[in-house]
């Protein structure tokens, strides 16, 4: 129970915040805020997603919509009325208001906060949108291998190779290393040709991920051998992709193209990462 009077001071003091409650006031102690400050300096994303990891079950948005008043109330006192109503939040900062929006907030993501584990809800309902995506002659050959609980992503962690740019990096240290994987296999069984379904279940999943504040990255440089030793897998499953999932700890900005033309990514001091892209004229031809 940890500290009940705390507790009960902390729900009754969050009760007094714009869009909160009681009921709301206990899910945040359940997620791990001790403070009114520590509220104040939370993502309303992070917050809802915690809760679903937490509950493991979804929550329903208008969640959300309360966290983001009641974080706002706490930087902005002096702010109008509307803006203390949690409805007039469905549609401010941070959510996902269109398809281009998540997509490019769905970058390449090597870096976590590994003490935030994922649940193994959450890789289900990821999982779950993959397999409503389209596939080839609808075969759906894919199956999916899942692990979230620490003891298994250390076996799978070793096998994998980072960032083929970085070439005095050897991949995240502890504490900044995945929190889930979904290893993505082709069942040989139903195919021998998986064709492009891997590359569309994969983006089905990372975009799922950042709905709900998560990132990752897609890895094809596996030692595949090992990886089915380490996890026993049977011949008939081709390993096609591991996709690393957790909660970003870096900062991914996209740019143009240098004068050189060079299309590899790269860091700075600060550790933000930086990935050239081609202009959109370049890309285009016209009949």
């Amino acid at each position: 129970m940890g500290n009940p009077k705390g507790r009960e001071a902390l729900v009754k003091a969050l009760s007094r915040v714009a869009g909160l409650g009681p009921s709301l006031g206990e899910d945040l102690w359940k997620i791990g805020i001790r403070s009114l400050q520590e509220l104040r300096e939370s993502d309303p994303e992070e917050l809802y997603a915690r809760l679903e990891e937490i509950t493991g079950k979804h929550q329903d948005r208008c969640v959300l919509y309360s966290f983001r008043c009641a974080v706002n109330d706490l930087r902005n006192p002096g702010a109008d009325r509307e803006s203390r109503l949690w409805w007039n939040w469905k549609e401010k900062e941070g959510r996902v208001k269109s398809l281009k929006e998540l997509v490019l907030k769905n970058r390449s993501i090597r870096r976590f906060h590994g003490e935030r584990e994922i649940s193994r809800e959450v890789l289900l309902d990821l999982v779950e949108l993959a397999r409503l995506t389209p596939s080839a002659a609808n075969l759906q050959p894919l199956k999916y291998l899942l692990s979230w609980k620490r003891e298994s992503n250390e076996r799978i962690f070793p096998k994998l190779r980072w960032a083929a740019y970085l070439k005095d990096w050897q991949g995240p240290v502890e504490g900044e290393r995945p929190s889930g994987y979904i290893v993505v296999l082709g069942d040989k069984r139903v195919s021998q040709n998986f064709g492009y379904d891997q590359g569309i279940v994969s983006q089905t999943l990372l975009l799922g991920a950042v709905e709900k504040g998560l990132g990752g990255c897609m890895i094809a440089t596996v030692d595949r051998e090992a990886l089915r030793r380490e996890c026993e897998l049977p011949e008939h499953f081709e390993i096609l992709l591991v996709i690393a999932l957790g909660y970003p700890l870096e900062e991914v900005v996209l740019e143009p193209l240098g004068p050189e033309g060079s299309v590899k990514y790269w860091r700075d001091e600060k550790g933000v990462h930086h990935v050239p892209k081609r202009e959109l004229k370049e890309l285009l031809l016209f009949l």
